[in-house]
């Protein structure tokens, strides 16, 4: 049977702020579509146990087994998910607020408010930059964004379940991107959480490919066998939604550069005859990360840093080549619309900013985010300012000069 998506005044979670409410909600969907908790279970991927626990208030989701339940319940545009995501943060903020909380996406007023509360409050300020894991912002015109609050959460999700890490997240959500922050309630360096990021990238392909050592590594963390063998099979069925998902992307975004390649080439005076078609492609294909788990996780680990996977003998003119290039990975970072004073800024960090790039670029990208919280913006220009004086003592002056001219571009 095809069930066509629900009207928007009976998925609507704008109101919800009670377990009682939100379960009720879901259960609403499930008779409208007139599926059996059994049917939902099954297309969520879960027990009709824990179905009954959610739709009776007993218990509430988690993000990925919330999002599980909404396309299952037919709820796949982004905006209502969102709302949804947000309702989700409502009621358990209801539920316990003494609790930390594990999973906070909150909007650009939102987290105003919060940011401007932190400034007058130093020692919870103090108590979060020591116990912060991640801190990433993604463009909204970045490839595979659709997709990367998927993977963050799941990633989240497995970092309690296989490291005992108590982790929340939290930041701010407008039209230009996505602020991701991770806390966790114990030091973390940077070195490890890399190490997790591949620990979780390969447990996702074997939870893809191979059940049996996805399960192990979950028993060898101590978790039982029973509950070790539903969560890969969870996460298997999510990881294969994602790679459908991050196909489609990637396949869309590379029509997407080609047109807009051969509009520049046109535009410059090139005779696109002089070009063979598998010339293009073949730099398009090189340069745009795979629709796999773990590339698309290094690639919204690393805002900036993408290269070339293998050297590609294309076109004679070194000058066209550059501009392709330029062009493809501007495109896939999603900083195509950026300015020149931060791009430069951005390629300054990509350099010298170390294992603090990634916070330095998403400190570029608040700034340029008009929607982003005031607060939040403050602190990011302090940052940049403290980081280019920092590399400007190892005779990198240059990157003074780009801060100065990129802060008078943005009226600061």
């Amino acid at each position: 049977m095809t069930y066509e998506p629900p009207p928007d005044d009976i998925s609507s979670p704008g109101s919800l702020n009670t377990m009682e409410e939100f379960g009720g909600a879901l259960d609403e969907l499930r008779s409208y579509l007139n599926m059996t908790i059994p049917k939902l279970a099954l297309e969520a991927n879960m027990s009709p146990e824990m179905v009954r626990d959610f739709l009776n208030a007993r218990l509430l989701p988690q993000p990925s087994e919330l999002h599980n339940l909404l396309l299952a319940l037919r709820i796949r545009a982004r905006w209502q998910q969102d709302q949804w995501e947000l309702a989700l943060i409502r009621v358990r903020q209801q539920v316990d607020r003494i609790k930390v909380r594990p999973y906070v996406l909150t909007d650009a007023k939102t987290a105003s408010f919060h940011g401007q509360a932190r400034a007058g409050a130093p020692d919870s300020e103090e108590s979060d930059r020591e116990n912060l894991l991640l801190r990433v912002y993604i463009p909204s015109a970045r490839l595979y964004a659709t997709e990367a609050s998927r993977l963050l959460s799941l990633f989240r999700e497995w970092l309690t379940m296989t490291r005992g890490y108590g982790v929340r997240q939290s930041g701010y959500h407008t039209a230009s991107g996505e602020m991701y922050e991770f806390f966790v309630d114990a030091a973390v360096t940077q070195a490890k959480l890399n190490a997790e990021f591949d620990s979780f990238s390969d447990f996702l392909t074997l939870c893809s490919e191979d059940t049996s050592a996805a399960t192990h590594v979950l028993t060898s963390a101590g978790i039982d066998r029973t509950s070790s063998v539903k969560l890969v099979a969870r996460f298997g069925k999510e990881v294969q939604r994602l790679q459908i998902d991050l196909r489609h992307e990637r396949e869309q975004r590379m029509l997407s550069i080609r047109q807009l390649l051969e509009e520049q080439l046109l535009e410059s005076g090139v005779d696109l005859r002089s070009i063979p078609t598998s010339q293009i492609n073949a730099l398009i294909e090189n340069y745009v990360p795979g629709p796999t788990a773990p590339e698309s996780l290094a690639l919204l680990a690393s805002p900036w840093n993408t290269h070339s996977t293998a050297p590609v003998t294309v076109i004679n003119n070194p000058q066209i080549i550059n501009t392709i290039e330029s062009t493809i990975i501007q495109n896939v970072q999603g900083t195509i619309h950026l300015g020149l004073e931060a791009k430069k800024l951005l390629a300054f960090i990509e350099r010298f900013g170390g294992q603090a790039a990634a916070t330095m670029q998403s400190a570029v990208y608040e700034l340029e985010d008009s929607a982003a919280p005031p607060a939040t913006k403050s602190s990011a220009k302090q940052q940049l300012k403290m980081f280019v004086s920092q590399v400007a003592g190892f005779g990198r002056d240059v990157g003074v000069e780009l801060l100065a001219d990129y802060l008078r571009s943005k009226g600061l």
